[in-house]
């Protein structure tokens, strides 16, 4: 299991429009590997965000499985989880 946390300041311009973000973000990763060539993940991310001074706060969630061989690494399996509250 992983714990991590990061500071993102975000610049965008879209469509003309200058947008400012800035997100502080605490996230936990936990890993099992059920055979020796196969690791599934799961990334669990709140980001607590100021966009343009507007404060909200998101979660995601990313479930990985990756295979791996001597001779490569690929992911087998990818899904993307996001929920904006």
């Amino acid at each position: 299991m992983y714990f991590g946390d990061g500071y993102e300041p975000l610049q965008t311009v879209k469509s003309g429009k200058t947008s400012y973000e800035n997100r502080l973000a605490l996230q936990v990763v936990a890993g099992f590997r059920p055979a020796s060539w196969l690791l599934l993940s799961d990334r669990n991310r709140v980001e607590f965000r100021w966009v343009n001074g507007v404060y909200s706060t998101r979660y995601r969630n990313l479930v990985q499985g990756t295979m791996t061989s001597m001779y490569a690494t690929s992911d087998s399996a990818h899904m993307h989880q996001g929920v904006f509250l």
